[in-house]
């Protein structure tokens, strides 16, 4: 696996987080309704998945020589009415530059091959561990290898 740069996340105020990446902030909301500023994290992630993809069909326009100006995707999802809440459908439509059939069909090709299609279709291993700030390293270290062995049973 290749490790990437740490992703952080901080309370902010009511209902509203900061998504530090790199220097990058990004404002995340807890809910969406007048108010409140900055996308949702279930915004964010079909934002990530359409914009993973982007990037695949970019770099497969690129090797073509094809101009990707006008590339864009149009987004939507559904999220269940039931507990327990989660997003059940997503919905993208890429906006190629003017090509062939052919190409359009290795672009969606392309776009399936992205990282984070490909993460949600595989359903990635997702560890969680709860920390006290009072913990110290070796703790918080145990609590992530709890997180490892109840994984296998529990999954979010």
């Amino acid at each position: 696996a290749v490790v990437t740069a740490p992703v952080g996340v901080q309370w902010v105020g009511p209902e509203s987080f900061s998504v530090n990446v790199r220097g990058h902030r990004v404002p995340v909301s807890g809910a969406s309704y007048p108010g409140i500023h900055g996308a949702t994290s279930s915004e964010l992630l079909v934002g990530a998945v359409a914009s993973s993809m982007l990037y695949c069909v970019e770099v497969h326009l690129g090797a073509k020589g094809i101009n990707p100006q006008g590339l864009s995707a149009n987004c939507e999802f559904e999220v269940s009415r039931e507990a327990p809440l989660r997003i059940e459908t997503i919905a993208i439509n890429l906006m190629l530059p003017e090509v062939t059939a052919d190409i359009a069909e290795q672009c969606e090709q392309a776009a399936r091959g992205s990282v984070v299609h490909a993460a949600l279709a595989g359903g990635p291993e997702v560890l969680v561990s709860v920390n006290s700030r009072g913990q110290t390293a070796e703790e918080s270290e145990q609590s992530v290898g709890a997180a490892r062995v109840l994984n296998g049973v529990m999954r979010d």
